[in-house]
């Protein structure tokens, strides 16, 4: 017994003292001058995605790109998984780490960086602190989160929860879009309030009502590039719901809820699918990536995120949206589309993961519990008057500013950190 702890000592003393050289390296690098003068973003899970994708494309434009070449700041996208972004100009900087001398640009890119960009906070923490940790370091949320705080760490082990508090140690400030998200943030990540900024989502800008109706050709034409024929001429219907538990043996995919609601049968339901033209889109949680999607047994299209890393590059593609409890029907509030949310008189899920508000609230009129209701939105060409009436109110309540708005103070917040 006593030779295993020895050789586990050795190991974990081994372990420790190469991240002892890599720190002492990080900060030695750290030391010799250079001018920092590159804005590096970086995706959600390392994607070409999220707040970040859309900011960096927002620099790149008449919006920003003429302040940022005078000051000869260069904007830098790293894209560590998926496929290289084909429809982008050719003039956007995108890193795409793919080889050793891409790993060691990215390297490089760090330790340039006077400002990081973020969408998740752990992914390549260690890398940013050590060869980063003199940047400005930004946090932007990949989105409006609904549950309630602390859910995401119930399952941690101390260590890990030691862990993921560090995260947010070396980030200097976590951009939001409401007063209200601002202090559930603050509250529940135990971050200064002052470092919490109402700066609004940078991703807001694609879903004015003139902007979704101009990327829709584009949309159509990408979902119908990635999902094939099938798509072509129908009315799509996309079903992204959250994930359930951070338990693998809780996973539950869209599927699931879909034959779980009041009166689902399937070969009912393939009928009047078929009948109305209808597609499917299933889009599981990024997390879920449900293995058990063949069984079952209604014709339908998946898209998983490996396949579309950036879900709103297609959302004005779809006719209607269908989702539980996931923030992504917020951003959709204020438009014509319609949206649908599922619920189950059986789902234990508010009392595991609970809501930062009453869910009466929440689902202002888009409640689906029956296979009766989802077919009938299936159907429906617009919201019904009264029930725009309700999104917009709460939309109004997690959205203070508008689109235009958002991107000119997140560009403008840029400009503040590479001035000082």
């Amino acid at each position: 017994m006593s030779a295993v702890n020895n050789k586990n000592f050795a190991i974990r003393a081994l372990l420790a003292s190469i991240f002892a050289a890599f720190a002492a390296t990080g900060f030695l690098l750290s030391l010799i001058p250079r001018r920092r003068s590159m804005i590096c973003f970086i995706g959600h899970l390392g994607h070409y995605n999220g707040n970040a994708k859309f900011l960096f494309e927002a620099c790149q434009t008449h919006l920003g790109i003429n302040y940022f070449r005078a000051e000869g700041v260069q904007c830098l996208f790293v894209n560590h998984k998926g496929a290289t972004p084909t429809d982008v100009p050719p003039d956007f900087e995108i890193l795409n780490v793919n080889t050793v001398w891409d790993s060691w640009r990215y390297l490089s890119a760090l330790w340039r960086s006077k400002i990081l960009v973020i969408t998740t906070p752990g992914y390549d923490w260690k890398l940013r602190h050590l060869l980063a940790w003199r940047a400005n370091t930004l946090l932007l949320s990949n989105g409006t989160p609904l549950k309630s705080p602390g859910s995401i760490s119930k399952h941690f082990t101390a260590i890990k929860t030691k862990k993921y508090l560090s995260f947010w140690r070396d980030i200097n400030q976590v951009w939001v879009s409401s007063t209200m998200e601002r202090y559930m943030v603050s509250s529940s990540l135990q971050i200064p309030i002052e470092r919490v900024i109402v700066n609004g989502a940078a991703r807001q800008i694609i879903f004015t009502e003139e902007a979704l109706h101009e990327q829709k050709p584009r949309a159509c034409k990408k979902l119908e590039q990635l999902l094939g024929e099938r798509v072509v001429g129908k009315r799509l219907a996309l079903v992204a719901l959250t994930h359930r538990d951070y338990k693998a043996d809780k996973r539950h995919s869209a599927l699931d809820s879909i034959s779980s609601l009041a009166g689902f049968e399937a070969n009912k339901f393939q009928d009047f699918l078929q009948k109305n033209n209808i597609e499917l889109v299933i889009r599981d949680h990024v997390i879920t990536q449900s293995s058990s999607v063949q069984a079952f047994d209604v014709d339908f299209t998946y898209m998983d995120s490996d396949l579309l890393p950036e879900l709103n590059d297609v959302i004005s593609a779809f006719d209607i949206v269908i989702t539980d409890y996931s923030g992504l029907y917020l951003d959709l509030l204020d438009q014509k589309i319609s949206i649908g949310l599922l619920r189950f008189p059986e789902d234990d899920f508010i009392v595991q993961r609970g809501l930062i508000l009453p869910d009466d609230f929440l689902v202002a009129g888009m409640a689906i519990q029956s296979i009766q209701e989802l077919e009938q939105l299936l159907l429906e060409k617009h919201s019904q008057k009264t029930q725009m009436l309700k999104r917009r109110m709460l939309h109004a309540l997690f959205f203070e500013l508008s689109a235009k708005e958002s991107v000119a103070k997140n560009i403008s917040a840029l400009q503040k950190f590479i001035e000082n």
